[in-house]
C-alpha cells in the first residue's frame, strides 16, 4: 500500500519541490496573454518613479488597482532595479504556496490541513494554469484566504483587523471582486439565528477598514489625475461583465459548471462521487466547514448567472473547495485497479506520444526526459492506492508533464519579444526619437514596447499621450510612413510593423 504521510515536513517537502519546478524555466518563458500588460506597469513606474498612476506605454491604465504592480516594482527594486520575467511572476509563485501554507496552518487537526492544502496545490486551475504567471489572480487568491484565515481566528480584535487589512489588500487587487466573501459570511450568520444584528455590523465594520486603503490610493490618485475616469473606466469593466444577450446568457449558464469542473480537476471528480447530503447534514454545525461550503457555494452560482464569469475568476473559491473536500477525503476510500490501471496508461501514453513529437521537432533531450518520467510513473502502478494517496502520485507527474514538457516546449517555440525588440532597436537609424506603440495595445505589442523599455531605460508611448514631430510608430495597420521593419510575429498579429514618422510632412502632404 502506498501511503503518504500527512505532516507538516512532508507538505514543507512538497512545497520545495513544487517551487523548484514552476520556477525552473519563467525566466525563460516570453510573457504572453495579459502579462506584459501586468509587467510593463511596474516598469513604468520604475522609469517614472510615479506609483500612484499606473500607466502602459505612459497611458493611465484604468482597468485595476495597481497592487499587484507594487508588489512586481518592489521585487524589481530588490533585484537591482531589473523587472525581469522571474520578477513579474515570483509573486504568483509564492501567493500559492503561501496559501497552501496557511491553508495547513487553519487546521487543528494537522492531517486534515495536510489534505485541504494538497487539494489547493494540486488543482488544475491553481497549479497548472496560474501557479507561474505574471498576473494577479493568484495574489488575490491569498489575499481572500488570509482575509477568511483571520476572520475564523476573529474573536481576538488584532486578527479581525488582520482580516479586513488582507479585504483590503484583495480590492487593492482586483477591484470589487473580493466582495463575493461577504454574502457567504452574511448567509452563515443568518442560518445560525443568533445575534444577526450585532453581525451585521461586524460584517459593516470589517468592510468599512478594509476599505481605508483603496480610499487612501484614490485621494493620491485624484491629486494627480483625473478621479472621474478612473471611477468611470471601473464602473464599465463590472457592467459590461453583467450585459449580454439571452443566448449567450443561457450557453454561460451551461457550460461554467463545465468550466468550474476542469478548473478543480481531479478532484472536482472526487468530489461529485463521494457527496452525500447525509455528509452534509453531519457537517452543518461544523463553523469552518459551513463558513466555507456557503462562500463556495455563492461564488459558484454567482459566476454560472454572471455572464462574464471566467474559469479563472473562480480560482479565489479554490481554498474553500479544498476546505469542504478534507472533511471528506480522510475517510478511506479505497481505489480500483481498474481506475489506477486505466489512469497511469492513459498518462504514461500521453508523455510517450509528446516525447515522440518534440523529439521530431529537435528536442532531443526533452523528449528522452519525458520518456524516463513515463516510465517511471508506469512502476508505480504495482502499488494499491486509497483515493488521495493516487491523486498525489496522478497530480504531481501530470504537473511534471506540463512543466517539463508543453510549458518547455512552449517556452523554446514562442515569439521572444526580447530577441524582437533587440533586432527593432538595432535597426533604428536615429535613437534618440521617441518609439509610439499603436493604441490598440494588443498583448504583442505590449510584450514588444516592455522589452524595448527594458533595453532602452526610456518610455515607449502610446498615440494617445505623444504626437511628436519625428517618432518611430509601431502597428499592424498601414501607415504613410516610411517602413524600416516588418515582423510576422503571431498568427494574432500577421505583421507587426515599424515606420518611421514625419508628422509635419504628414501634414503639408495632407
Amino acid at each position: 500500500m502506498f501511503f503518504v504521510k500527512r505532516e507538516f515536513r512532508v507538505l514543507i517537502l512538497l512545497l520545495f519541490f513544487l517551487a523548484a519546478n514552476l520556477l525552473v524555466y519563467v525566466n525563460k518563458m516570453p510573457l504572453y496573454h495579459e502579462e506584459p500588460r501586468r509587467v510593463i506597469i511596474a516598469n513604468e513606474m520604475l522609469l517614472s518613479g510615479n506609483y500612484i498612476i499606473p500607466t502602459v506605454c505612459s497611458e493611465n491604465y484604468l482597468k485595476k488597482p495597481p497592487l499587484q504592480n507594487w508588489v512586481i516594482l518592489f521585487l524589481g527594486k530588490l533585484n537591482g532595479g531589473k523587472i525581469t520575467n522571474f520578477i513579474g511572476r515570483l509573486p504568483s509563485v509564492l501567493s500559492y504556496l503561501l496559501t497552501g501554507l496557511f491553508l495547513f496552518l487553519l487546521f487543528k487537526d494537522k492531517k486534515q490541513g495536510f489534505v485541504a492544502a494538497f487539494i489547493f496545490l494540486t488543482s488544475y486551475v491553481t497549479l497548472i494554469s496560474y501557479s507561474n504567471k505574471a498576473e494577479p489572480d493568484m495574489l488575490f487568491t491569498l489575499f481572500i484566504f488570509l482575509t477568511y484565515y483571520f476572520w475564523i481566528k476573529s474573536e481576538k480584535v488584532n486578527y479581525f483587523v488582520f482580516s479586513s487589512i488582507f479585504m483590503g489588500l484583495a480590492i487593492m487587487t482586483k477591484g470589487i471582486s473580493p466582495l463575493f466573501f461577504y454574502p457567504g459570511i452574511f448567509l452563515y450568520y443568518l442560518f445560525k439565528k443568533e445575534y444577526l444584528l450585532k453581525n451585521f455590523f461586524k460584517i459593516l465594520l470589517h468592510l468599512a477598514i478594509a476599505m481605508i486603503f483603496p480610499f487612501l490610493w484614490f485621494a493620491l490618485y485624484i491629486k494627480n489625475a483625473n478621479g472621474s475616469l478612473l471611477l468611470s473606466a471601473f464602473s464599465n469593466e463590472v457592467s459590461s461583465r453583467m450585459v449580454a444577450s439571452l443566448p449567450y446568457i443561457f450557453l454561460h449558464f451551461i457550460i461554467f459548471p463545465i468550466k468550474a469542473i476542469l478548473a478543480l480537476f481531479p478532484w472536482s471528480i472526487v468530489f461529485l462521487f463521494i457527496f452525500k447530503k447525509k455528509l452534509l447534514d453531519e457537517l452543518k454545525k461544523n463553523r469552518l466547514f459551513i463558513t466555507s461550503f456557503l462562500i463556495f457555494l455563492f461564488s459558484f452560482v454567482f459566476l454560472t448567472v454572471f455572464p462574464g464569469g471566467r474559469g479563472r475568476y473562480f480560482m479565489p473559491a479554490v481554498p474553500f473547495f479544498a476546505i469542504i473536500l478534507s472533511f471528506l477525503c480522510p475517510k478511506a476510500y479505497l481505489l480500483s485497479d481498474k481506475v489506477k490501471w486505466f489512469a497511469i496508461v492513459l498518462l504514461t501514453v500521453l508523455y510517450y506520444i509528446f516525447a515522440y513529437y518534440v523529439i521530431k521537432q529537435g528536442f532531443v533531450f526533452q523528449g528522452m526526459f519525458l520518456i524516463v518520467l513515463g516510465t517511471v510513473l508506469f512502476y508505480f502502478g504495482k502499488f494499491k492506492y486509497y483515493v488521495f494517496d493516487f491523486l498525489l502520485v496522478f497530480s504531481i507527474f501530470l504537473f511534471l508533464f506540463y512543466i517539463h514538457g508543453l510549458y518547455l516546449y512552449r517556452a523554446n517555440t514562442k515569439k521572444n519579444y526580447i530577441k524582437i525588440a533587440e533586432t527593432v532597436y538595432h535597426i533604428l537609424p536615429d535613437k534618440r526619437l521617441p518609439i509610439v506603440v499603436d493604441n490598440t495595445l494588443k498583448p504583442e505589442f505590449v510584450s514588444l514596447a516592455l522589452n524595448l523599455e527594458r533595453l532602452t531605460g526610456e518610455f515607449v508611448y502610446s498615440e494617445n499621450v505623444i504626437h511628436p514631430e519625428k517618432f518611430y510608430l509601431i502597428t499592424m495597420k498601414e501607415k504613410p510612413c516610411k517602413l524600416i521593419y516588418q515582423c510576422r510575429c503571431s498568427k494574432r498579429v500577421p505583421s507587426l510593423k515599424v515606420y518611421l514618422c514625419n508628422t509635419l510632412k504628414r501634414i503639408e502632404k495632407h
